[in-house]
């Protein structure tokens, strides 16, 4: 949590001095890019791993089409180069699952699982030289995984969860039609819960407490004509579940770690 607080920390001091931080228009080239809604098809490869000593413990792991929707904006509303931006992202497709039922026997078989994820972040952009922009911000949002394991009767679980913490974009500007970005995100796992059905008559749900999640992303965007761009990124998310229990239906849900590697391909409309 300390890199999360380091996140924090820098975005409360571009608070306290948006005049000296920011005082400087961002580049062009970065403004334009920051100022659009766009739409792409994605690829995302899933590796699940349960946690249980002593095991088995259960795995999935399988790639997952969908596609994203991003909406940025950077404007000089209040300060300049406030930064807003609403990310979302879904995935769905059949992975392999290996596993055993609860009685320890193995079993394999293919998972129909889907994927959601809402991130919205809020920060200010704090020009670096001519061609540079460092955006630190805050963000908040939700995900999900809903797990329907074929063949095995109706057995459906969904995991969900809030997200908050922070993050920092770097982007760059090369020349006057590209400009690259990196940008990670250091988040709190919160309110999570683990939700099944087909081990009872009604629905189970297990509480989780708070746990991490990090990701790291590139992305490349370029202008193409007009009010149009291409873009095209990869990203690596790692996040845990620290498993909870449920007394009154006598169950319990182990911890987990999550591994998401996604690529993705798409057109944006600047406005």
């Amino acid at each position: 949590m300390k890199a999360l607080h380091f996140l924090c920390s820098t975005f409360a001091l571009a608070l306290i001095y948006p005049v000296a931080a920011c005082a400087q228009e961002a580049n062009s080239t970065i403004l334009a890019a920051n100022n659009a809604i766009g739409f792409a098809a994605s690829d995302m490869l899933m590796n699940y791993q349960e946690h249980i000593t002593p095991g088995p413990s259960d795995t999935e792991s399988g790639w997952m089409p969908g596609f994203d929707i991003q909406l940025d904006n950077m404007n000089n509303a209040f300060v300049p180069n406030l930064y807003w931006a609403i990310h979302y992202q879904y995935a769905s497709g059949n992975i392999h699952y290996l596993g055993s039922y609860m009685d320890g026997t193995p079993a394999t078989g293919l998972d129909a699982a889907t994927t959601n994820r809402v991130l919205a972040k809020f920060g200010i952009g704090i020009p670096w030289q001519s061609s540079v922009v460092v955006t630190p911000y805050l963000a908040g949002g939700y995900q999900d995984w809903q797990r329907n394991l074929l063949g095995t009767g109706g057995y459906d679980e969904t995991y969900s969860a809030g997200l908050v913490g922070a993050g920092l974009l770097l982007q760059i500007a090369p020349t006057p039609r590209w400009v690259l970005g990196l940008d990670t995100e250091l988040l709190a796992v919160v309110d999570g819960e683990n939700t099944s059905t087909g081990l009872m008559p009604y629905p189970v749900p297990i509480a989780f407490g708070t746990s991490g999640e990090e990701k790291i992303g590139l992305q490349a965007n370029y202008h193409l004509r007009g009010p149009w761009h291409f873009f095209a990124g990869t990203a690596f998310t790692h996040f845990n579940y620290t498993g909870g229990t449920n007394p009154s239906a006598g169950i319990e849900e182990p911890s987990s770690s999550t591994n998401q590697f996604a690529t993705d391909v798409g057109v944006a409309y600047q406005y």
